[in-house]
């Protein structure tokens, strides 16, 4: 017999206080019929476009919209295989269109997935948009930044405290768009009634710590999460887009 995790969710994303435009997107596909969610899963996105031209403003809504087609459109054997797939298929179509402009990674972005297949929690990244996950009441930052910044920490070039306000904060060395190939980070988890997944672009997680996300999860309203949390990135700056995807689960289900 199979069984299927069941959850909530909630998703909002906003401009923040200084940009004009929001490069940000925020997507979810949850299938209508139990059979459907057994089979392919729902698939939970956030996406950053790269840059501030025009080009870049849209890369976050195309990869969305394309990442759903690649992987629902298809038939689907095996979840993650098929969602590896999906987004390097919107690499390539990203890629093209930056050819077309004649501009390397015009129509750059990041993303970062949650799929929920099964019992299992898929998470794929590129970028630095985060996933993070609250298991048993503990949380955990799942994804790694794939920034300038953060490839220095690892090499102990710069300690936590420089991370902060280094002038090449802001720089990506991996992202969607760029390059005809593109290296995902997966990981997967087991996930429990109570469980939470977050995944948010760096316009949240400048400004919110893993510890304030977790102390502000327990106890409140999964609908009213992301509002409270992009108002406190706001009021903190909110020199960014942000964007906020947040899943808990209830219970699982039997088929």
């Amino acid at each position: 017999m199979a069984k299927l995790l069941r959850f909530e969710y909630a998703s909002m994303t906003d401009r923040g206080c200084v940009r004009a435009e929001n490069a940000d997107y925020v997507g979810v596909y949850v299938p209508v019929s139990s059979v459907e969610q057994l089979t392919s899963g729902s698939l939970f996105l956030v996406a950053d476009g790269v840059g501030s031209a025009e080009d870049g403003r849209k890369a976050g809504k195309i990869a969305v919209h394309h990442i759903f087609s690649n992987y629902y459109e298809n038939s689907i054997a095996d979840a993650r295989t098929q969602l590896r797939m999906a987004i390097e298929r919107t690499n390539q179509e990203l890629f093209a269109l930056s050819e077309q402009s004649g501009v390397q990674g015009s129509y750059a972005t990041t993303i970062v997935a949650a799929l929920i297949h099964r019992e299992s929690l898929i998470i794929a990244a590129v970028g630095d948009s985060r996933a993070y996950f609250i298991h048993t009441g503990h949380i955990e930052q799942v994804t790694v930044d794939h920034t300038l910044v953060n490839h220095l920490l690892q090499k102990g070039a710069i300690t936590n405290e420089e991370a902060i306000s280094h002038p090449k904060r802001n720089v990506i060395t991996r992202s969607l768009g760029v390059r005809e190939s593109v290296n995902i980070d997966f990981f997967l988890r087991g996930a429990l009634p109570g469980d939470m997944v977050i995944l948010c672009s760096d316009g949240l997680s400048r400004y919110i710590s893993m510890d304030e996300l977790l102390r502000d999860s327990l106890g409140n309203d999964i609908k009213s999460l992301p509002e409270n949390w992009i108002e406190k990135a706001k009021a903190r700056g909110g020199r960014d887009n942000i964007s906020v995807n947040v899943i808990q689960f209830s219970s699982v289900e039997e088929l």
